[in-house]
């Protein structure tokens, strides 16, 4: 029974390994197939590999070709191209400077005018631009502008015309007044207020009142020693020229010391003087600064007159024995004395000429030399404003005052 079982099986197993040889050919074939294939693949990789490489070879030379080019480009244009950038910059930074500038321009004109503005309200709030004409307010000229200078004269006045300014407009509040004269500041002084006001932002002393302003700029740009100087100028000054020029530099000098009394001004005034000009403020009972130099101004142009005729008169019987004695006593050049003179009268202002008969020197009157243009007097000229006026009609006669009234019991 087993052997029939065995026989019949063996037929199955041949067929399986006849189909097993079979399916394995099957598959080394295709597996050939493959790799002719891929050893085709492989060749043909080979020729695209090596044009490959062909075409580098030729993008390399190009790429050598090309940079030879770029250089010697370069080389031949550089300086062009240097020029050419350098003119741009400079452009450039002119272009800059002046948009600097008009930046720097406008923003001074925009505190100007906030300034200004400010002015307005002001005014406006204290009722000054309801009751008056606004031609009126718009009148009133602006003060000067102050450039830094290290003079007393000039820090005095700008403080002063500031002053003027502020009474005009009807400011009164301190922090519009320190807002206000900052702006007419220019050169040093901007310099030197805009690194104030970076010192107050950082924590600094802040200026709150007007007094406080003048006593900052005062101690800026006052110099140092000024007062001790101009005290030491005012005891040496006498009269060279006219009184005029005597009279405005005593006032320049003058209002440079804070603590000269009334007293103290007036001698040296009076002490500085020519003798005939001494005297005739004594002949008047003068003692009072303001009044003397007031005064001064009516026989100003007598000096030079009376010098010239000093140097030309002759030695005569009459006039040889009068010494320098006799005219501290009150002998003036022209021949008067005191004796001659009465009340109020002043001296009159006489020349000589030359009689054509006799040809001996006779004197002329001023009022008869009046039609001669050269002894025309000269136009009314102030000595401290410089204004069409006399002294004892100039607004800073004020400052003067401000002397005498120190000096007087509270």
């Amino acid at each position: 029974m087993s052997k029939e079982v065995v026989d019949q099986n063996e037929p199955m197993q041949t067929r399986r390994r006849v189909r097993k040889a079979s399916h394995s050919r099957e598959m080394l074939t295709a597996l050939e197939d493959r790799v002719v294939n891929l050893e085709e693949s492989v060749g043909n990789m080979k020729e695209t590999l090596e044009l490959v490489e062909g075409r580098t070879d030729g993008f390399d030379s190009m790429e050598e070709q090309l940079r030879d080019f770029v250089l010697d480009s370069l080389g031949a244009n550089a300086e062009k191209l240097n020029d050419l950038v350098n003119s741009t910059t400079e452009k450039l930074a002119e272009r800059d400077e002046y948009l600097e500038e008009m930046v720097l321009a406008m923003k001074k004109e925009m505190e100007e005018l906030k300034g200004e503005l400010m002015i307005f309200k002001v005014a406006l709030s204290n009722g000054m631009l309801s009751s008056k004409p606004k031609q009126q307010a718009m009148d009133v000229p602006k003060p000067e502008k102050f450039k830094g200078a290290r003079s007393a004269r000039d820090v005095d006045n700008f403080l002063w015309e500031m002053e003027q300014y502020f009474r005009a407009m009807g400011i009164e509040d301190d922090a519009i007044k320190v807002n206000t004269a900052s702006i007419y500041f220019t050169d040093v002084a901007l310099l030197w207020w805009r690194r104030r006001s970076t010192d107050e932002k950082r924590g600094g002393n802040a200026i709150g009142t007007w007094e406080e302003f003048q006593r900052e700029l005062r101690k800026q740009f006052y110099p140092q020693y000024a007062e001790k100087e101009a005290r030491a100028k005012l005891h040496r000054l006498t009269q060279q020229g006219t009184v005029r020029e005597y009279v405005q530099a005593f006032s320049e000098l003058m209002l440079q010391i804070s603590d000269l009394s009334e007293k103290e001004a007036f001698y040296w005034f009076e002490n500085g003087l020519k003798p005939w000009a001494k005297h005739e403020l004594r002949r008047q009972g003068i003692t009072e600064l303001t009044i003397a130099m007031a005064e001064a101004e009516s026989f100003v142009e007598l000096g030079p007159t009376k010098d010239k005729f000093e140097s030309s008169q002759p030695n005569g019987k009459g006039n040889g024995e009068r010494n320098h004695k006799k005219d501290e006593e009150g002998h003036s050049d022209d021949g008067h004395s005191t004796d001659s003179t009465s009340g109020n009268e002043k001296p009159r202002d006489v020349k000589r000429v030359t009689d054509s008969s006799s040809g001996n020197e006779r004197p002329r009157d001023a009022k008869q030399r009046s039609n001669n243009p050269r002894d025309k007097r000269k136009k009314i000229k102030c000595f401290l404003c410089q204004g069409p006026h006399m002294l004892r009609k100039c607004p800073k006669r004020s400052i003067m005052s401000a002397i005498q009234k120190k000096d007087e019991p509270k």
